[in-house]
């Protein structure tokens, strides 16, 4: 019985070579959709911080143009008001917490 070994080299190395093929292959394609992921999360990255400045602009404007309309007594006025509001919510949760 003789062995034939030049078969059976021929034989592991082409399997390890489309093995090669088939990793690189699919690691590749991994590395394609992670890629596409990321780029997907950039943009809505980018699309949340634009929101977040114009939402900003926006607070800051209302509160420039609220500013010059103020008055220290509508200042006061307006504390004690939400001082009020703020003291019946927290009353009214400790009420309902009994029942």
């Amino acid at each position: 019985m003789t062995i034939d070994w030049i078969d059976i080299a021929i034989t592991v190395l082409t399997t390890g070579f489309f093995s090669l093929i088939g990793f690189v292959w699919r690691f590749s394609h991994k590395v394609t959709a992670l890629e596409k992921d990321v780029e997907i999360y950039k943009r809505r990255t980018a699309k949340m911080e634009k929101d977040h400045d114009k939402v900003m602009d926006r607070m800051y404007s209302i509160a420039k143009s609220r500013s010059e309309f103020l008055t220290r007594d509508s200042y006061r006025e307006d504390s004690r008001e939400i001082q009020d509001a703020l003291n019946r919510l927290h009353n009214r949760g400790k009420n309902e917490g009994r029942h």
